[in-house]
């Protein structure tokens, strides 16, 4: 039902998350893991899993440098911050960046769950009104059709046309102008 990805660089912890995530929740059918921010990044190309387990303190870079560059290429996904520092800079760069949930290392069982449910909430919520293309699930688009990422105004030629918000918090509108004839 749902997917998720663990980016967490030291195994024992990693281990215990993917252990506590498949034994404690059902709901997540597919649970991968990823040792560096460039494993992960690798793998949400590919994968693009629901949501995103990152440690804060990676080997090369911050897990918040690899949010960051997600949200970037538009593959950020709902991203809950696990990290044994309690710093409040760390949290609100985290918030900044989009991540829905920031824990703090042990985790404790209650606030993962919470944090989940928070994003399977809005999965669910974005799931009826966005677009979230999948690896090999992609709309085959018409050669007519057109996308113009945060244009307010819509062209006088086009009559029909649909607003999609993305996982990544972009907007784009995409117009049809074979349908402006017809309406």
């Amino acid at each position: 039902m749902y997917s998720l990805l663990i980016v967490e660089d030291e195994l024992l912890p990693r281990t215990a998350l993917h252990s506590m995530i498949t034994t404690n929740f059902p709901e997540f059918t597919d649970v991968r893991e990823a040792a560096s921010s460039e494993e992960a990044m690798e793998i949400m190309r590919t994968y693009r899993p629901d949501i995103l387990l990152v440690d804060i303190n990676l080997l090369g870079r911050t897990g918040l440098e690899l949010c960051q560059q997600l949200a970037d290429q538009g593959l950020a996904g709902h991203t809950i911050i696990t990290t044994a520092y309690g710093r409040f800079s760390y949290a609100r760069q985290a918030m900044d960046i989009g991540c829905q949930a920031y824990l703090l290392k042990p985790i404790n069982d209650r606030e993962l769950e919470a944090a989940l449910k928070k994003c399977i909430a809005q999965i669910e919520k974005t799931k009826h009104t966005s677009y979230h293309p999948r690896p090999g699930n992609h709309a085959q688009l018409h050669p007519t059709l057109y996308a113009a990422q945060f244009q307010r105004k819509r062209p006088r030629s086009v009559t029909a046309s649909k607003r999609l918000r993305m996982a990544s918090g972009r907007t784009f509108i995409f117009f049809f102008p074979e349908m402006a004839d017809r309406t």
